[in-house]
């Protein structure tokens, strides 16, 4: 048995490299390679690998283009799409070719509206130019279904390879529109970052706080909720939220309080969690090693007669759906590892020093000293600390 999942194990990478091979020659000599032509395009009768304009699609991205030069934003411009009953992308790709894009069903597909996102991802495809990109998403591993997106950098774009519906200028003035937008949009973001993940609970009912942010009148911002105090929790919780600027400003002056304390009497930093992340980070490759082994075995048994093909396909799926969300995790690990050894670069006056002038809470601060926080009400949190609470035992020798 283990020589067979070997044997299948080879067998499939060796097959993928063959047509990962096949596909990057189609994609240098600007082949269209992709299931699905992008907005504006329908794939040529033809030949295959070529794309044609669609005439009706083909003003709609005029249109977008032109309103995105006079100043509409893609909130408005997909608003007034709306009004105008356009078809979306979705929706147009199953009257072509019936695919059912996203798992929805039919009726939910043709209820659908045009949204921001969608205006904004026809603005920045330089297949509208008359080029054509290729590698925008790849598998994440072999016999996955998830698909990872590439970066920009890495996708592959071969010019004038089809007719252009914008010509470059345009399409360079726009993008430019979008990424000065962009820019703004992320640094807002940036500052609304999760920085209490797995550490902050409800005071009412002990459960975990989750994390939202939202964009209002071109605000974005993020709070922390209880998910029983909404009604989809069954709303048996009296705390609703608390403002993520608002905590960390309740965070923020006692963690300096305690920093202030540590250095005037000379004490080390507490532990980092970096032995607690190392160790998961072990975990977490042993699991996909693990993981690894058990289709083939899986394989072996449906074609044996052991196993239903439902109960092959099911399998495999949570297989797939387990690897994923390892993966998700490590990356999140080795980027709390990579902040935890650029920190312990410095030496520990200059890293609690930096602290106390902060004006802002920092994710390096939240993981050096804090290990729970608890939210009784916006006005109200608790704090418990790595090490331990300074504060109270210099208040509690005064009284």
């Amino acid at each position: 048995m283990a020589f067979k999942n070997v044997i299948y194990d080879y067998y499939s990478k060796d097959l993928s490299a063959k047509v990962k091979s096949i596909k990057k020659i189609q994609q240098k000599r600007g082949d269209f390679v992709a299931a699905k032509p992008p907005y504006g395009y329908i794939i040529s009768p033809v030949d295959r690998h070529k794309l044609e304009i669609d005439p009706k699609s083909a003003e709609v991205v005029k249109d977008i283009f032109r309103l995105t030069l006079s100043g509409w934003k893609p909130v408005r411009i997909a608003q007034w799409l709306n009004e105008l009953l356009i078809p979306t992308p979705a929706q147009r790709l199953h009257k072509l070719y019936g695919f059912q894009c996203g798992g929805f069903t039919e009726d939910q597909l043709m209820s659908q509206i045009w949204k921001p996102v969608q205006v904004t991802k026809i603005l920045q495809d330089e297949t509208m130019t008359g080029a054509t990109v290729n590698n925008r998403v790849q598998v994440k591993r072999v016999g996955s279904r998830k698909f990872k997106r590439q970066k920009t950098e890495d996708h592959v774009v071969v010019r004038d390879t089809h007719e252009a519906i914008i010509d470059r200028d345009t399409f360079l003035q726009a993008a430019a529109i979008i990424r000065n937008r962009k820019t703004v949009r992320t640094d807002n973001r940036k500052k609304n970052e999760n920085l209490f993940y797995q550490k902050i609970f409800c005071g009412h009912c002990g459960c975990r706080l989750k994390h939202e942010v939202h964009t209002r009148h071109s605000r974005i911002d993020a709070i922390y909720y209880c998910p029983h105090a909404r009604p989809s929790g069954g709303g048996t919780c009296n705390l609703h939220s608390i403002k993520d600027e608002v905590l960390k400003e309740q965070v923020l002056r006692p963690l300096q309080v305690q920093v202030q304390l540590i250095l005037d009497r000379q004490m080390p930093l507490p532990k980092s969690d970096k032995e607690k992340l190392q160790s998961r980070l072990r975990t977490i490759s042993r699991l996909l090693e693990q993981n690894k082994g058990k289709v083939p075995r899986l394989y072996e048994e449906y074609r044996t007669g052991h196993m239903s093909r439902e109960q092959f396909v099911k399998q495999k799926n949570a297989i797939s759906s387990a690897n994923d969300e390892l993966d998700s995790e490590r990356s999140e690990i080795e980027e709390k590892l990579y902040a935890i050894e650029s920190a312990q670069k410095k030496t520990e006056s200059e890293s609690l020093l930096e602290i106390t002038r902060l004006e802002t809470l920092t994710q390096n601060a939240v993981d050096l000293f804090v290990s729970k926080v608890v939210v009784n009400s916006p006005d109200s949190i608790e704090i418990t600390w790595k090490s331990k609470d300074l504060f109270d035992e210099m208040y509690n020798r005064n009284a």
